[in-house]
C-alpha cells in the first residue's frame, strides 16, 4: 500500500515541480527583459562596463560582464539615477545617450577588484590600485567620506598608493587579510599627507600585510608601509585615526611621519588621539616598526597596543613616540633585536606589559628602554634570554625623567663574568621608585650597580 502511494505520489510532484519552474521562469521572464530591450547581458554583445558607454540604452537596470573586459572583477548591476554624475568608469558610468548609471550596492564602497585589480600576485596591479586609490580622494573630497576594499589576494605594486588628503570618516581595509607588495625599491605603499589648510581625522586602515619582495636597507628611506605627514603647516595635523591588524616586513619602517614633512623642519603636524592596535613586524624591517617623532608639542592621547616588533637592525629604535601630552602603551613585545628597542620622549608614558626576548645588550649607552619627558610608569616588564657579547657595564632601561615607578620586573639572561648589571641608568630622574622585581644570571660572576634601587630583591 505504502509503495503504490509513492508511486502516485511521486508523479504528482514531478507535476507540481514542473507547474512551479514555469511559474518561476514566467516571473524572471518579467523581471528581466531580453537582449533586444536594451539591456547589457553577461553573455551578450556588448557585455562591458567599457561598451556601455558608447551605447544608448533604454532600460534602467543594466547588467554588466565586467569593466574592460568580461570577468575581470568588474562585473555587476548598474541602475540608472538621475542628478550629476561623476562618470569615473568604476562606480558611475554615462551612456551615450548621457544618462547615469550607478554600480549598485555602493554605497560609497570601491572594491579594488572594480577598477581591475586582479590580485594574483603575478599581475601588476599598479594602475588598478592607483584608479581606485584616486577614486576614494575624490569621494572624499566630495563627501568627506568614503570605504576601500581589498578582497583576499596579493597586490603587486610598482608606486606609491595615495590615500586620501583631507576628509573623515574614510577607510582603506582588507577582507581575509590580502598582501600589498611593494616591487621598487625606495618607495612608500601607503601615504597620506593631509593637503595645505586640511586636517586627516576619523579614517582607519586595517588587515593588511605590507610588505617588499626583498628587503629594503636602511639608507632607502622612502621605504615605508603607511606614510603619514601634512603638506603645510596644520593646527590640528593628523587626528583620532585607526591603525589595526598590520603586518610589515622587509620595509625601512612600517608606519612613520612622511620624511618629507621630516625635512621641512618648520612644518607643524601634530600628530595626536590615534590607536595602534595589533601591529606586526618581522625580522627583514630595517629600521623602526613605529616612529613617530616629529609632531609638535604635547599632543594628546595616543595608544600602542598589542605590537609585536622582530627588527633585528640596531640602526634605531624598534618604536619611537616622542611629543606626545599623554602616551599609554598596552602588551607589546620586542624579539631578535639589539640595541635600543623602545624611546619615548613624552609629558607622560603608562606602560601596562612589556616583554623583551632574546635581544642583544649592545652597550651602555643602548640600553633596551630609553623613557625621556616628565612622568613614566611601568607595569610589568619581562627581559629574558637577552645577552652580551662582550664584558661591560649594560642597563635595561634609561630614565631621563622627572618621576619613574617601576612594578613587577622579571629579568633573565646570561652576561660574561667580567660584566656590570644595572637595571636603571636613573641619574637623571628625580623621583624612583621600584616595587617587585626580581632577576637571575647564567653565570654568578655578573655585579649589581645602581644602589639607589633599595627595593629590588634578588631572588635566592
Amino acid at each position: 500500500m505504502k509503495l503504490r502511494f509513492l508511486l502516485v505520489l511521486r508523479p504528482l510532484a514531478i507535476l507540481a515541480m514542473i507547474a512551479g519552474t514555469a511559474s518561476l521562469a514566467a516571473s524572471t521572464a518579467q523581471q528581466v527583459p531580453p537582449a533586444s530591450s536594451g539591456w547589457v547581458l553577461t553573455a551578450g554583445v556588448p557585455g562591458t562596463l567599457a561598451a556601455l558607454r558608447n551605447r544608448t540604452v533604454s532600460e534602467s537596470l543594466v547588467h554588466v560582464s565586467g569593466r574592460k573586459q568580461t570577468g575581470d572583477g568588474g562585473e555587476g548591476a548598474f541602475v540608472l539615477r538621475d542628478g550629476p554624475c561623476r562618470n569615473d568608469g568604476i562606480i558611475e558610468v554615462v551612456d551615450a545617450a548621457g544618462k547615469c548609471f550607478v554600480r549598485v550596492g555602493s554605497d560609497d564602497r570601491i572594491n579594488v577588484r572594480w577598477a581591475g585589480a586582479r590580485g594574483d600576485g603575478r599581475t601588476d596591479d599598479t594602475a588598478a590600485l592607483l584608479e581606485a586609490h584616486n577614486l576614494l580622494r575624490q569621494m572624499v573630497a566630495q563627501t568627506g567620506t568614503g570605504q576601500l576594499i581589498y578582497p583576499p589576494g596579493t597586490y603587486n605594486i610598482f608606486a606609491t598608493l595615495p590615500l586620501p588628503d583631507q576628509g573623515k570618516g574614510w577607510e582603506v581595509r582588507g577582507e581575509g587579510f590580502p598582501t600589498i607588495v611593494g616591487m621598487t625599491d625606495n618607495m612608500t605603499l601607503l601615504r597620506a599627507v593631509a593637503a595645505p589648510g586640511k586636517s586627516l581625522r576619523n579614517f582607519r586602515i586595517s588587515n593588511l600585510r605590507l610588505i617588499y619582495d626583498r628587503p629594503q636597507p636602511p639608507g632607502n628611506r622612502y621605504s615605508i608601509g603607511i606614510a603619514l605627514g601634512c603638506a603645510a603647516d596644520s593646527v590640528a595635523g593628523i587626528m583620532d585615526f585607526h591603525i589595526e591588524n598590520v603586518v610589515f616586513d622587509g620595509a625601512w619602517r612600517g608606519i612613520s611621519v612622511d620624511p618629507d614633512m621630516f625635512e621641512q623642519a618648520k612644518t607643524s603636524c601634530p600628530i595626536w588621539g590615534f590607536t595602534i592596535d595589533s601591529v606586526t613586524s618581522y625580522i627583514n624591517m630595517s629600521g623602526a616598526t613605529i616612529w613617530l617623532a616629529t609632531n609638535r608639542g604635547g599632543s594628546p592621547r595616543g595608544n600602542l597596543l598589542n605590537v609585536y616588533a622582530q627588527n633585528k637592525s640596531a640602526v634605531e629604535p624598534a618604536v619611537s613616540i616622542t611629543n606626545m601630552s599623554n602616551l599609554y602603551i598596552r602588551n607589546m613585545e620586542f624579539n631578535l633585536g639589539q640595541g635600543t628597542a623602545l624611546y619615548l620622549n613624552n609629558r607622560e608614558n603608562l606602560i601596562d606589559s612589556i616583554r623583551f626576548e632574546q635581544m642583544t645588550l649592545a652597550d651602555a649607552s643602548h640600553p633596551f628602554v630609553v623613557l625621556r619627558g616628565g612622568l613614566s610608569t611601568v607595569n610589568d616588564m619581562e627581559v629574558q634570554s637577552f645577552h652580551a657579547a662582550k664584558p661591560g657595564r649594560y642597563f635595561f632601561l634609561r630614565s631621563e625623567i622627572g618621576s619613574l615607578d617601576l612594578h613587577n620586573i622579571y629579568t633573565w639572561g646570561n652576561l660574561s663574568p667580567d660584566s656590570t648589571f644595572d637595571l636603571i641608568d636613573s641619574s637623571s630622574a628625580n623621583s624612583l621608585s621600584v616595587t617587585g622585581t626580581w632577576w637571575r644570571f647564567k653565570d654568578p660572576g655578573v655585579r649589581f650597580g645602581n644602589a639607589r634601587i633599595q627595593q629590588v630583591q634578588r631572588p635566592q
